[in-house]
């Protein structure tokens, strides 16, 4: 069964697009570094949103994670072997414009391990203007989106906001090269889907 998020006049206003690596050579260079504030912090966000929004129940602790609050339902979980080569051009035709893009760093979460970069890109149905980037940036974030990445997970939250969270680069030392796509999230229809991937198009190809 083919996983849909919609896209139409009831669905989000944002979408969040991000990506997530330890390899810190792949942050685009121009763009801003942000601090993300600590877990319990972004939790009380998330749970206020919740409620405001009236989902009392989203703003419970533990639905997903043991000990944090994620009010989001997913709409694509563990997506795997995954491309994102036509997300931009898709939602920009579906009346998004790009507003944001910055990263932040997470601390290792267990000793021995790396600190973990997250690019994010806020795309905006309600936005006038878009992100004014220089060419070598949109170069940077669209070989991002031309990366195989181990898994998706696409959320969908009570402000009216859908989460792209894509993570575990796919590279193939003996190769050289990225390993090969099986899915692929693109934009048809009014719906961001998840669909197998047949052949490798880049977003210029569309």
């Amino acid at each position: 069964m083919q996983q849909c998020l919609s896209l139409n006049g009831n669905g989000p206003s944002r979408v969040i697009v991000k990506f997530a690596f330890t390899n810190d050579k792949h942050i685009p260079n121009g763009i801003p570094v942000k601090k993300r504030e600590a877990d319990h912090v972004v939790d009380a966000t998330h749970m206020v949103s919740a409620v405001q929004s009236g989902q009392t129940e989203e703003a419970q602790i533990g639905r997903h994670r043991e000990g944090r609050v994620d009010t989001g339902t997913p709409v694509i979980q563990n997506l795997g072997m995954v491309q994102t080569a036509m997300i931009r051009r898709g939602l920009v035709n579906n009346g998004y414009r790009l507003t944001d893009a910055h990263y932040f760093t997470k601390p290792p979460a267990q000793r021995g391990h790396k600190p973990k970069h997250m690019v994010c890109l806020t795309f905006d149905r309600e936005a006038t203007t878009s992100a004014d980037l220089p060419e070598g940036t949109t170069r940077a974030l669209r070989e991002l989106a031309n990366t195989t990445w181990q898994y998706a997970h696409v959320w969908s939250n009570p402000d009216k906001t859908a989460t792209i969270n894509l993570v575990g680069r796919q590279w193939d030392d003996g190769a050289g090269k990225y390993r090969d796509p099986e899915n692929a999230l693109v934009v048809r229809n009014h719906e961001l889907c998840a669909v197998p991937v047949t052949a490798h198009v880049d977003e210029v190809d569309e």
